[in-house]
């Protein structure tokens, strides 16, 4: 995307499909990724936003594996997060 502007978070699915393609073995490992932590598709499309707002702030075009595997890791600190803010309600 070259817009100055990220939209990202807005993206509708064709959007997606259009601005967030991966290499074909980036999106095989996403895939195996997010089968084996049982993630949905929802979960999926939140990831390619995400991963494309940093290849978007690295000034790239492709999304990579480490925008990929970035992305998953503010998933886990997230979730980390939620678990803890009800162990101490």
């Amino acid at each position: 995307m070259t817009d100055k502007i990220s939209l990202t978070p807005w993206l509708s699915s064709s959007e997606i499909k259009q601005y967030c393609t991966l290499h074909h073995a980036d999106a095989l490992w996403l895939e195996q990724t997010l089968m084996q932590l049982g993630l949905s598709i929802r979960a999926w499309q939140r990831l390619l936003k995400v991963s494309r707002t940093l290849a978007d702030m690295e000034g790239v075009e492709f999304i990579a594996r480490h925008h990929l595997q970035e992305a998953l890791s503010y998933r886990g600190i997230d979730r980390m997060l939620l678990h803890l803010q009800t162990l101490l309600q």
